[in-house]
C-alpha cells in the first residue's frame, strides 16, 4: 500500500483559474432540479383552485381553450371582482401568536409552551390577511400571482383575463431563469462552498 499526501484547499484559496474550473464542473453536474420541481408544485396547486389549464408537453404555458370567452375578456372592476370572488386563496387570514397568558374567545386557542411552561394563545385574523407564499409556502407562489395582485391594487389596468393569467406564467417562467441563473455565479458558489465546508485540491478538484 502506498500512503499519498496532497493539500487541499478553501474555494478561497484557489487560483482563479482553479476557481473558474470547480464552477464549471458544478455547473455541468447540476441541474437545478429541485427549483423545477417546487415552481411544478405552485403551477398544479394554481391549477387545482382555479379554471386554468396548462398544456400536457408544457406546464409553464397556460391552455385556455377550456374558458369562456366570457371570462377571457373579462376587464376592470368586473374582473377584480371574479378574481376576488373564484381565487380565495389569494388573501388568507393572517396567524397571530399572543404571549399575554389565556383569553377566553372562540376564535382563540390557549397554549402551553412545552420548554418553558408559558401559557400564549393562537389565533387566526379575520381582519390581517397574508399575501404570501399563499400555495404551496414556497416563493414561486408569489412569482406567480403578483400580477393579480398588482392588478386588484390597480383594476383601471386595461389587461383582460387572459392576459393577466399569460402574465403570472411569464414571471414565473423568468424567476426561475433568474434564480437558475444567480446559481451559477461564482460568488453563490463561494457561499455555498464555505456553509457545506468543500475543499480541492489546487486544480479545483472538488474532495469532500
Amino acid at each position: 500500500m502506498k500512503t499519498i499526501e496532497i493539500n487541499l484547499y478553501q474555494f478561497n484559496e484557489l487560483s482563479e483559474k482553479a476557481k473558474r474550473k470547480a464552477l464549471n464542473k458544478y455547473i455541468k453536474n447540476e441541474d437545478f432540479s429541485f427549483i423545477w420541481e417546487e415552481a411544478h408544485e405552485t403551477v398544479k396547486e394554481f391549477c387545482k383552485k382555479t379554471i386554468i389549464k396548462t398544456y400536457q408537453n408544457s406546464w409553464l404555458e397556460p391552455n385556455f381553450n377550456n374558458i369562456d370567452d366570457s371570462i377571457l375578456n373579462l376587464t376592470g372592476v368586473r374582473l377584480l371582482k371574479y378574481f376576488i370572488n373564484n381565487f380565495d386563496f389569494l388573501y388568507k387570514p393572517k396567524y397571530l401568536k399572543y404571549y399575554d397568558d389565556h383569553k377566553t374567545h372562540r376564535m382563540i386557542k390557549n397554549k402551553i409552551a412545552i420548554n418553558t411552561g408559558n401559557k400564549y394563545c393562537i389565533a387566526y385574523s379575520n381582519i390581517q390577511k397574508e399575501t404570501s407564499c399563499n400555495l404551496t409556502g414556497v416563493c414561486y407562489d408569489d412569482d406567480l400571482l403578483d400580477p393579480i395582485y398588482k392588478f386588484i391594487q390597480n383594476p383601471k389596468d386595461n389587461k383582460n383575463f387572459e392576459d393577466i393569467i399569460c402574465e403570472c406564467f411569464y414571471n414565473l417562467k423568468k424567476s426561475i431563469e433568474n434564480e437558475i441563473e444567480a446559481k451559477q455565479t461564482i460568488e453563490y458558489f463561494a457561499e455555498l462552498c464555505e456553509g457545506n465546508d468543500y475543499y480541492f485540491t489546487e486544480q479545483g478538484e472538488m474532495k469532500i
